[in-house]
């Protein structure tokens, strides 16, 4: 009979991952925001994040009236939805506003107005990192790596005069593929 008490075969694995302790870090984001806003400054405010799904797309193959699937390419959403309180000073809507005018300018007094401010895409993308955290807070084993990440969307934010609720950006980062590599937090 199993031992699933958590003297026995529990007491041999590690406690669940929580889901509320990770922070999204953006090494390079002050130079894409054009010292808008620092690493720091927006993992403290980043509320909301999602591990995207990451499939394999499959092939299917006959043979005598028999079907065979086979495994194909990596199918990734290419999306990572955050959220992100703001500030009284702006912090968030100026530095994903700065990030996306290097992407396309449309200042009509800009000398680049309809253009891109960057030569090449990798100007304007950048590795974002998600980072979880174990209950003690060590870094667990493996961090996300979003490989090529821009600011493709920022959502909508109601105001309204009769509430009470706070200015939050829901954030689409796009990336092309992410990859896990070990933790470097050092704690």
């Amino acid at each position: 009979m199993p031992n699933l008490t958590p003297e026995g075969r529990l007491a041999l694995i590690d406690d669940i991952q929580r889901n509320y302790s990770f922070e999204l870090l953006i090494p390079d984001i002050g130079t894409m925001t054009d010292k808008e806003i620092d690493q720091e400054g927006f993992a403290i405010r980043c509320k909301n994040a999602a591990i995207p799904s990451r499939g394999i797309t499959t092939i299917d193959s006959y043979f005598h009236g028999m079907k065979q699937v086979f495994p194909s390419r990596p199918d990734l959403t290419n999306a990572l939805a955050v959220s992100v309180d703001e500030t009284e000073d702006q912090i968030v809507m100026k530095s994903i506003y700065a990030w996306r005018q290097k992407i396309f300018d449309i200042d009509p007094d800009s000398t680049t107005a309809g253009y891109s401010k960057a030569m090449n895409k990798r100007s304007v993308s950048t590795t974002i990192i998600l980072r979880q955290y174990k209950y003690n807070g060590v870094a667990v084993d493996n961090d996300i790596h979003f490989i090529n990440s821009w600011p493709s969307n920022m959502g909508d934010v109601a105001l309204d005069m009769s509430g009470d609720g706070k200015v939050m950006y829901d954030i689409t980062f796009t990336w092309d593929y992410w990859i896990l590599k070990p933790s470097s937090s050092g704690t």
